[in-house]
């Protein structure tokens, strides 16, 4: 499996993380697919990320969203691409708006053939296996969301955007606790990387472990 998982791809760490990626697995030069966390309707956001991708050697040509932007033929497009970049936006609004689609098999299926997902901000918590951690970036669960699980494509939560005070990590330990799933918190300049299912740290997240683990 191939993955980013980052706070902000624009940082210095981000870039670099994304980069690579892309030249570990020979993608410089090739296309990929923009799925973002709500209708971007002016195209504002998926104009920027395409400009910050063309500058590091990938054109990103499609874009969707789960709401008011998508097809079955256009997700087909958004899957034929070997690069994807889920981009960030209000975690439970994302991840509500995949569930309505009942497309998370065919993400799913996407990572395993090897093809590279990049999940910036709540993108990045759509790859785990509970999006628990949004709370800690400030997320709110506007859309009455009551299932957290995601994607499930690691075996850890993310939490964006970290400030790793105290009082931060005192409710992400709580978290970890509850549900028996280690963390990282990463701030804007730090992302984690998985080439080949080999995890790879960008900057120095903070990992907090359940204190009493399932055996």
């Amino acid at each position: 499996m191939n993955l980013a998982l980052l706070s902000n791809h624009e940082t210095q760490e981000g870039t670099r993380s994304i980069e690579h990626l892309l030249e570990s697995l020979n993608l410089v030069g090739s296309s990929g697919s923009f799925i973002a966390s709500q209708p971007d309707i002016e195209g504002y956001f998926f104009s920027q990320c395409q400009a910050f991708y063309q500058s590091i050697g990938i054109e990103l040509e499609t874009y969707i969203d789960f709401e008011s932007g998508y097809s079955n033929d256009l997700m087909a497009e958004v899957l034929s691409k070997p690069v994807i970049h889920l981009s960030g936006g209000n975690t439970y609004r994302f991840l509500n708006s995949l569930k309505a689609r009942d497309i998370a098999k065919k993400l799913v299926d996407y990572a395993q053939t090897g093809s590279l997902m990049i999940g910036v901000s709540a993108g990045a918590m759509l790859l785990t296996p509970s999006i628990e951690s949004a709370e800690l970036c400030g997320d709110k669960n506007f859309v009455g969301l009551d299932n957290f699980s995601s994607l499930g494509l690691v075996n850890f939560m993310f939490a964006a955007h970290a400030t790793k005070l105290n009082s931060e990590l005192v409710i992400a330990q709580r978290i970890v606790d509850e549900y028996k799933i280690p963390m990282y918190l990463c701030n804007n300049s730090e992302g984690i990387v998985i080439i080949n299912n080999q995890v790879q740290l960008f900057g120095n997240p903070i990992l907090l472990e359940p204190v009493n683990p399932i055996p």
